[in-house]
């Protein structure tokens, strides 16, 4: 029990370092969405062959040929397991990401 009480402080206390306009920029990066990038080697066993050539990411950036289901959500899951280790890094890591500064800058108009 004492080391449940322990974890939830902790949690508790990495929350409150972060400024209302750190949390704003961060909850507006973690929501933006784009489409998943197609070169994330984990999702590669579900290309045919098991492999992502040139010719694929032409051929998939000009719309000609779609991948399975399985490899955009392996794509999509990625993606996300990224923004959520941008996230927990530090505000000087974050904010020389140009999008992430962006919406730093937004929120911070807000809060002051």
């Amino acid at each position: 029990m004492d080391k449940i009480l322990l974890v939830l402080f902790l949690i508790f206390l990495s929350s409150c370092g972060r400024s209302d306009i750190e949390n704003c920029a961060d909850d507006k990066f973690s929501s933006y969405t784009s489409e998943p990038s197609i070169v994330y080697p984990n999702c590669y066993k579900y290309l045919p062959g098991g492999e992502l050539t040139t010719q694929m990411i032409f051929d998939e950036s000009f719309g000609r040929v779609k991948f399975s289901k399985k490899f955009y959500k392996c794509a999509r899951d990625e993606q996300e397991n990224e923004k959520k280790h941008f996230i927990s890094q530090s505000l000087r890591k974050k904010i020389s990401n140009q999008l992430y500064e962006t919406y730093y800058r937004r929120c911070k108009s807000i809060y002051e």
